[in-house]
């Protein structure tokens, strides 16, 4: 399988339609792979870039790209936060960091530039992809947003409008309210006629009053709110008594608009046209008021008045419960409709006697068929063939004999082709002749306990044949439930010997104490021991002892790995015993010394003590405020912190640096150690003994080699952090071997396997004998990959000899460590192909110095290459791994065939 160039996509053999599409951005060539390969498992497409430089272009160039996974170092040029803020720059797309780093100032840099998340490298599969799913929930999450702010913005625009309009509507009022003016001076020149007819008036008015009475009467009667009012002038000319408990006072003779809507102007909704063209017939709507807080349905229509003008008659009726209900129901309908979607299930009816099947939003969005309405024939259809049969017969032992109908299966949905996993059970109504079903998309399910299932399948090959001590106890009676090999080699008994006894045959603790600490481990409130434990042949080790649960199958065991520490338990006794003489010589030196009656708070300081900060022997009484008072304000908490946590046990000594005030006013660093004598039955302290030492000088000089220390800090961090990207580029190769291998190509598998991990094994071991950290001598390192490489099972009978010819050329060790696994594929590749069945031969491998860089030829005088065999088209695993791991050093690879040779030549630049 030829490896992916990068920015290259990574090929799958699925529809790439509705793919999320993630630019992988690792420099380090098998971990990009391996995380490559892993990402096209579930079910995104992937793109590579082995630098920061890489990654930008590849954005620019690429616009399809939906997710950028991050990692922060990248070898030479720009990091991954340069990149990602480059990126940001010209793009908004989400940017996710996976990084070896967890320092705070690492990740809260990451946080200023990007919030879609930080993934801490080997953290695991299904954190890595529920950290990436959750970054485009959240880039989805912030576009909806952006939307919504551009809406208000728009909607802004339209209230200004809106506000201009009313601004012009009140200046025709105001021109309105002149001309009212003008109408009032005729009103009162009529007022006068009018009160010649008074008389005439008030005899009607009787009339009138009695009828007006009845008519009241009769509508404050009625439960609904009525009322009236002019069309033309808006006024409030009746409401009855209904309506007027809902107001909460009295309208008459307000405008409508008003007091009803607490509106400037009439309504925008007002019926009266309406009305007016409608020939006297009734005019039915509903309407919500906002100032009652209630719905009503109207019923309006024109009636005569009394003085004979047209007014508005309009007659509510509250439906405010009903509107509630029906809401209600539309929620309801809405959040199940929500609900099927979120938790992606659904149901369906299948009738019977019409042969259709009516599915739910839910059931929709699982099976990929967007109607409602399903015909048989098109629903046999969507599941695999293989499950139609059992199906089939679910549903007819449902309909015909009752049998319970709950059945899984794989179905390929119709719309995208996308395969999901299905859990659907059903029941069936006789009597409606109907099947109700209920279907839910298991797909992340199925797939969680396949991986568990794997993972418990790589949890028993780990602990079986893992070189620590592993023993599984039961934490009720101690009973030891499984051994690995490690634990029988050290203990002495056979696994069936360990499976018969308890841990209590083991540990030379008492029953009831070894139960409390297995009873503290179940609980998590400890998990590291030290212990003694006996073997078969009686002797007694110390062992130091890491314990942890697990449960499986609802029942909870202690999984533990042992060390035996007894060495070191000899080396820390006789430090202890040291440190004591180390102790009283030190006081016997002249050092300060204290004895505190913890009791009374009495100590005795000794005279070079007092002395020590420029007191006679009689200046300072033998009380612990001498020695409190003097303590630096800033250190004084700290100090009896350390204390505090001494006394209880929490802290294995009292060792505290702290200044404390002399009898001039400076300060002086002290050096102050001590150790508790005698204790109560309680375990409280009684009396401590202590020394103080001057350490001002060393102060002094621990300041001028702080700027020292913290580079050889850095140094060490970076060291570390290499050894950790070569542990999981060790991991990353073994998942691609095991990808590979096939049963009858086992042995083969395992053998380049064991050959490139022990290719990485030498350089670590010359980086450690020779106390080096950067270089190492390239022609020794690479002629230990070779002896190694002789040992090897193909080549390990001898028909395969090996001639080397090495300059020393130094190289820095990560580039050597890609070149050594160059040689041990090119070497493999010859032992493999070059020399088929028994046949011999000779393999060279040469290093030369030269200006500028090295040469590194591998050779072999086999068969050769066959026939038209072009280096650059050539697809097999090795050749392609060689090549990236030259490029990934800065080198060039070419083939030649000279004097019946194959020469495999890698040039490689200096740094």
């Amino acid at each position: 399988m030829e490896c992916p160039r990068p920015g290259q996509r990574v090929k799958n053999s699925m529809s790439d339609n509705n793919k999320k599409t993630i630019l992988l951005v690792e420099d380090e060539v098998l971990i990009a792979m391996a995380e490559a390969r892993m990402l096209e498992r579930r079910g995104f497409n992937v793109l590579m870039a082995h630098s920061g430089e890489e990654a930008v272009k590849t954005v620019d160039d690429t616009p399809g790209i939906d997710l950028v996974l991050m990692d922060i170092d990248l070898g030479p040029g720009i990091d991954g936060t340069e990149a990602a803020e480059r990126i940001l720059k010209g793009r908004d797309i989400p940017v996710v960091f996976l990084s070896s780093h967890t320092e705070p100032e690492v990740v809260e840099k990451t946080e200023k530039i990007t919030s879609y998340g930080y993934v801490v490298k080997n953290t695991g599969e299904t954190v890595l992809v529920a950290s990436i799913k959750m970054a485009f929930k959240l880039y989805e999450a912030h576009r909806h947003i952006d939307a919504q702010r551009q809406d208000l913005q728009a909607a802004n625009e339209e209230l200004r409008s809106t506000m201009e309009e009313l601004e012009s509507a009140n200046e025709e009022l105001q021109s309105a309210m002149e001309e009212l003016e003008a109408t009032n001076e005729e009103l009162e020149s009529m007022n006068e006629e009018l009160v010649r007819s008074q008389e005439e008036i008030l005899e009607r008015n009787e009339t009138i009053d009695f009828e007006r009475r009845q008519l009241i009467s009769l509508f404050d009667s009625i439960n609904e709110s009525v009322y009236v009012t002019d069309m033309e002038t808006y006024e409030i000319l009746f409401v009855n008594k209904t309506f007027l408990d809902l107001l909460g006072k009295d309208p008459v003779g307000g405008i409508c608009y008003r007091e009803f809507q607490g509106l400037d102007r009439p309504c925008e909704f007002c019926t009266n046209d309406i009305i007016a063209k409608s020939g006297g017939a009734p005019y039915i709507w509903e309407y919500y008021n906002p100032k009652v807080r209630r719905h009503f349905q109207i019923v309006d229509r024109v009636i005569r008045w009394p003085d004979g003008r047209d007014v508005r008659f309009e007659f509510a009726s509250d439906i405010t419960e009903r509107k509630l209900a029906e809401e209600e129901t539309r929620l309801a309908q809405s959040r199940l409709q929500r609900a099927e979607i979120v938790s992606k299930s659904g149901n369906w009816e299948f009738h019977i006697s019409t042969n259709k099947v009516f599915a739910s939003a839910g059931a929709r969005a699982v099976y990929g068929i967007g109607r409602a309405e399903w015909t048989i024939p098109e629903v046999q259809k969507v599941p695999l063939p293989e499950y139609r049969p059992m199906l089939d017969r679910a549903l007819s032992g449902l309909v015909n004999e009752g049998a319970p109908y709950d059945v899984e299966f794989t179905i390929r949905r119709p719309d995208n082709g996308e395969t999901v996993d299905i859990h659907s059970i059903a029941e069936f109504d006789r009597e409606k002749n109907i099947v109700f079903g209920v279907i839910r998309d298991i797909t992340e399910r199925s797939r969680a306990e396949k991986a568990l299932r794997e993972s418990e399948q790589r949890f028993r090959n780990l602990y079986e044949t893992n070189k620590a001590v592993m023993l599984v106890v039961d934490p009720g009676d101690g009973a030891i439930l499984n051994a690995n090999s490690s634990a029988c080699s050290f203990y002495g008994w056979t696994r069936k010997e360990l499976l018969k006894m308890t841990i209590h045959d083991i540990n030379t603790l008492s029953h009831d104490e070894l139960q409390n600490e297995m009873r503290l481990a179940t609980e998590e409130k400890r998990n590291y021991f030290n212990f003694k434990h006996q073997l078969a042949d009686g002797s007694i080790r110390d062992v130091e002892l890491y314990s942890t649960p697990m449960v499986r199958d609802g029942k909870t065991a202690l999984v533990s790995i042992i060390q035996d520490i007894t060495s070191r338990k000899r080396i820390e006794e006789a430090l202890r015993e040291s440190e004591e003489r180390w102790h009283f010589a030190l006081e016997g030196a002249g050092d300060g010394v204290w004895d505190w009656d913890i009791r009374t708070n009495n100590v005795y300081f000794s005279p070079r003590w007092k002395k020590m900060i420029g007191y006679a022997e009689d200046e300072i009484k033998n009380d612990l405020s001498e020695w409190e008072s003097r303590v630096h304000p800033d250190d004084i908490e700290r100090v009896k912190g350390e204390l505090t946590r001494y006394f209880n046990g929490e802290d294995p000594s009292y060792i505290s640096q702290h200044r404390l005030k002399c009898k001039d006013g400076s300060y002086k660093w002290i050096l102050d150690r001590g150790r508790v004598m005698s204790r109560d039955q309680d375990g409280k302290p009684l009396r401590a003994i202590g020394t103080h030492s001057d350490i001002t000088a060393l102060k002094k000089m621990e300041e001028e080699l702080l700027l020292s220390a913290e580079e050889k800090q850095a140094l060490l961090r970076e060291l570390q952090h290499r050894v950790k990207n070569s542990l999981a580029t060790i991991a990353s190769l073994v998942g691609l071997e095991l990808e590979k291998a096939a049963a009858q190509e086992t042995r083969e598998a395992l053998d380049l396997l064991r050959s490139r991990i022990e290719s990485l094994s030498a350089l670590y071991t010359m980086l450690y004998e020779r106390a080096e950290t950067r270089e190492v001598e390239l022609g020794q390192y690479l002629q230990l990959v070779v002896q190694s490489l002789e040992k090897s099972q193909l080549a390990g009978d001898g028909r395969v000899k090996f001639r080397t010819e090495m300059d020393n050329v130094k190289m820095d060790a990560k580039r050597a460590s890609s070149l050594g696994l160059v040689v041990n594929e090119l070497v493999m590749n010859a032992i493999k192909h070059a020399f088929p069945g028994n046949a011999k031969g000779t393999i060279s491998v040469a290093v030369a110095a030269k200006e500028g860089g090295a040469v590194i030829e591998v050779s072999d005088d086999g068969r050769g290459l066959p026939e038209g065999f072009d280096l650059p088209k050539a697809k097999g695993m090795g050749l392609s791994l060689v090549e990236l791991l030259a490029r990934q050093v800065g080198g060039t690879l070419d083939l030649r065939r000279e004097k019946g040779m194959s020469v495999f030549r890698i040039t490689v630049p200096e740094d």
